[in-house]
């Protein structure tokens, strides 16, 4: 029975790809249908996998599943590279706002630096996105005269 704690398991054998940001392939959203759902065969709740294992260390996209009548399908989604927003709201005060695009579920690090000859990033913050866009207010006081920021997707 699906739902709860049921698990899918992806595999990548014979010449099967591990997700990966440098295959075009894996730069766009894929689903396949891993159930089909024929004669007799029925899902009325449309429950799903509450677990998707064997894509672990993979920081280019997210697998989900999902169902409809005819089946249960498995779903690759690429993690966008965040691009900050080049307006950044309140530059120069206490409460510069950052926004990004985002993939809900995905943790992102905020970091910064105090000037562009600065050796190494320091990190403001990380969190995890709950949608499309994801906002931070950086109230750092005093304001700081220079502040570069940068956000890195796993």
């Amino acid at each position: 029975m699906l739902g709860g704690s049921a698990r899918v398991s992806v595999k990548f054998t014979g010449t099967a790809t591990f997700p990966s940001s440098t295959n075009a392939f894996w730069q766009q959203t894929n689903t396949w249908k891993i159930i089909d759902l024929t004669g007799s065969a029925a899902n009325p709740g449309l429950t799903v996998f509450a677990f998707v294992d064997g894509a672990a260390g993979n920081n280019t996209g997210i697998f989900t599943t999902s169902a409809d009548a005819t089946g249960i399908y498995l779903t690759f989604r690429p993690i966008p590279r965040p691009s900050i927003d080049p307006n950044v709201v309140g530059a120069g005060t206490t409460n510069a706002q950052l926004s990004w695009s985002s993939v809900g579920g995905v943790t992102y690090r905020v970091q910064y630096k105090t000037n562009l000859n600065q050796i190494g990033w320091l990190d403001l913050t990380n969190l995890a996105a709950t949608g499309t866009t994801t906002t931070i207010v950086d109230n750092t006081s005093p304001a700081p005269a220079e502040r570069y920021y940068r956000v890195i997707s796993p």
